[in-house]
């Protein structure tokens, strides 16, 4: 018996060990990794700077080959999935757009993203679609697949999970944040509505755009009481964040002139947000910024480095209605970092945007005598004044002012 036993045993691991074996693909840093006797149904494209940032194509080599022997040459039989890297411009880009098909799934080190890009129909392909156990190999190929996005970051160091999601409500936000033409209010019966541009929405409402899902629920369980109005008044749309203790994350979509509403709950991965507590919290600095009349003039003047005074911005408005911006930055008696840019308001309350910063470097080499060498020529990053008194420099390109903040020091 003790035999029998011990040979089960190490027949039993001798299979767990050969359905463990992986085929490894890698393109451009990354690598897939797929079950070995998986890999063997599939074929598996890496393309080399594929202008969308295509990285891996996933197949299945049946469906291939039964397209072809019909002489159908239909390039998407059989395709399962594919994954994308594209930078964090382009995700913006996307966001801001129907997506179907494409699901943000990762971050990487750099600030890229990954997509997990997969068919919105069937690509199943026979000769003959009565044989049921066909119909099961797709399946079971097609649940593996669903499992690529996890095992893909754990493969990869430096991955972080990180998702989006694509209702109307996500397009919205995504607009709101990463476009300059997008027209909208918030109220509250408190106050009454607030024109966009006052502050910068993606300083809010970013929370609610990553790692969160919303769930189409039955419209009776919309909740009573007070809510916060989002209103795109030019697309005949709004969305009410109900206020209602317990019910902080229920959202009423309503369009077509009041005629037709959907409800919305949020689910966050991190559940200490609430949707229409960020949403007063924005309104709130809205209506602030409305009283005191903040705009893009009022970062005009000199503003110091608030712990060690040693960086200081002059910002002077030009003529045409640009902004001439320059920053001294000493880092010591003998070299200082020097910036000059042209600036232009965003369209977002108080913030100028640049996109052609030059920075340099100015070394003196006695009380007389000094080099100056040229670091980069097409810097980029905003203003963004936080208060009457406070300026942010986010600059986007060396991250030099990171976690400083500046005090208004004169005219």
């Amino acid at each position: 018996m003790k035999k029998t036993i011990t040979f089960f045993t190490m027949f039993l691991a001798l299979l767990f060990a050969a359905n463990c074996f992986a085929a490894d693909f890698t393109n451009e840093g990354m690598t897939l990794s797929i079950p070995d006797e998986t890999a063997k149904q599939l074929k598996v494209e890496t393309p080399e700077n594929d202008p969308e940032g295509v990285l891996f194509t996933v197949s299945e080599q049946a469906s291939i080959d039964a397209a072809a022997a019909s002489g159908d040459n239909w390039s998407g039989a059989g395709w399962l999935f594919a994954i994308s890297r594209v930078s964090e411009e382009k995700m913006h880009e996307l966001l801001c757009q129907d997506m179907s098909g494409k699901e943000v799934f990762a971050k990487g080190a750099d600030g890229s993203r990954y997509l997990f890009c997969h068919p919105t129909d069937v690509r199943f392909v026979r000769a003959d679609y009565s044989d049921e156990s066909q119909w099961q190999v797709w399946s079971a190929l097609t649940g593996w697949a669903g499992t690529v996005p996890e095992t893909f970051i754990s493969g990869n160091p430096g991955l972080t999970p990180e998702t989006h999601g694509n209702s109307l409500l996500d397009i919205q936000f995504a607009r709101m944040m990463y476009r300059d033409d997008v027209h909208y209010t918030v109220s509250t019966t408190e106050f009454g509505p607030i024109e966009s541009g006052r502050v910068k929405a993606a300083d809010y409402i970013q929370p609610l755009t990553e790692n969160v899902v919303y769930e189409y629920v039955d419209d009776e369980e919309a909740p009573d009481g007070e809510y916060v109005v989002l209103d795109f008044p030019e697309e005949d749309l709004r969305f009410d964040f109900f206020l209602q203790e317990g019910k902080e994350n229920y959202i009423r979509q309503i369009w077509n002139d009041n005629n037709n509403s959907s409800l919305y709950k949020a689910v966050f991965a991190d559940k200490s947000i609430k949707a229409s507590a960020v949403m007063n919290d924005f309104y709130k600095d809205m209506v602030l910024a409305d009283s005191l009349g903040y705009g893009p003039d009022s970062l005009v003047g000199a503003w110091a480095e608030k712990i060690a005074g040693r960086g200081v911005i002059y910002i002077e408005k030009n003529p045409e209605g640009t902004y001439s911006v320059s920053i001294h930055w000493g880092s010591s008696a003998y070299e200082s970092a020097d910036w000059a840019m042209t600036a232009v308001p965003t369209g977002s309350g108080a913030e100028l945007r640049y996109e052609d910063g030059v920075k340099t470097i100015l070394t003196f080499t006695s009380e007389t005598e000094s080099t100056e060498k040229t670091i980069y020529t097409d810097g980029k990053g905003t203003f963004t004044l936080l208060s009457t008194h406070e300026l942010m420099w986010n600059d986007e390109t060396e991250h030099a002012a990171d976690y400083a903040v500046f005090v208004f020091a004169g005219d």
